[in-house]
């Protein structure tokens, strides 16, 4: 649809007094001359090429129009920490918290996407609103509420704590940091890692739980076994 910001390109084809390119405003007008103050913002391009025929069958005969969107509104703004192409970058508007992150390359595995910040400049101060990405992407698509950015919003987003996250490695799918759910065991996360390999050896998984204060304690554990007699698995 056209929106505050794009640019329209008008063609009339044998008549290029009417062929124009001209930018919607912020309230909806365009410097088009024959669409005096209608708004178009809303409409869609066919809308607009049919509004276009029947104004221009006043002065044109059998009037022949081309109407196209060469550009969107962009927001412009800045993506710090955990992403893997951090700085400026621009999304079309309107642009959610979602949008941004990709087009910052995507979050890094390390990153904590729970407490993704949006810092915004305002006439009466500094805002912060702390968004849970987990939270926001689980959302019921019927009762969705997106995060939009504005331009010139900071985002940041922030590295894992080390006491939050468990990191799984070896001959898994996608090994990396994994943030736990309440109540995950050992097999929770060697599948939120994308399960095992075909090289992995589930008779000897090492489970290296960090205690403060006492150093690492490490445990073998026969996971092919556990599978198979259906035991609880260690939290």
């Amino acid at each position: 649809t056209i929106e505050t910001g794009s640019i329209v390109n008008v063609t009339v084809v044998g008549h290029p007094e009417f062929s124009q390119t001209v930018v919607v405003h912020d309230d909806g007008t365009t410097d088009y001359p024959l669409l005096g103050n209608v708004p178009i913002d809303g409409m869609s391009p066919e809308d607009l090429n049919q509004l276009l025929t029947s104004v221009l069958k006043r002065v044109i005969d059998r009037p022949l129009v081309f109407v196209n969107l060469s550009h969107y509104a962009m927001v412009e703004l800045r993506v710090v920490g955990a992403v893997q192409a951090p700085g400026d970058t621009e999304v079309r508007a309107p642009a959610d918290i979602q949008n941004v992150l990709a087009s910052a390359g995507g979050p890094e595995p390390e990153a904590d996407l729970r407490r993704v910040a949006i810092i915004r400049e305002t006439e009466s101060g500094r805002v912060v609103q702390q968004v849970n990405l987990l939270d926001y992407a689980s959302q019921d698509p019927d009762s969705f509420e997106p995060v939009y950015v504005l331009p010139g919003d900071l985002v940041v987003v922030p590295l894992l704590e080390r006491d939050s996250y468990v990191r799984v490695i070896g001959a898994v799918n996608i090994p990396g940091p994994y943030v736990p759910d309440n109540n995950a065991t050992v097999i929770d996360m060697i599948y939120l890692a994308g399960g095992p390999s075909r090289f992995a050896d589930l008779n000897h998984v090492r489970y290296i739980q960090m205690d403060d204060g006492v150093g690492k304690r490490e445990t073998m554990l026969d996971m092919e076994d556990m599978l198979e007699r259906g035991t609880d698995y260690p939290q």
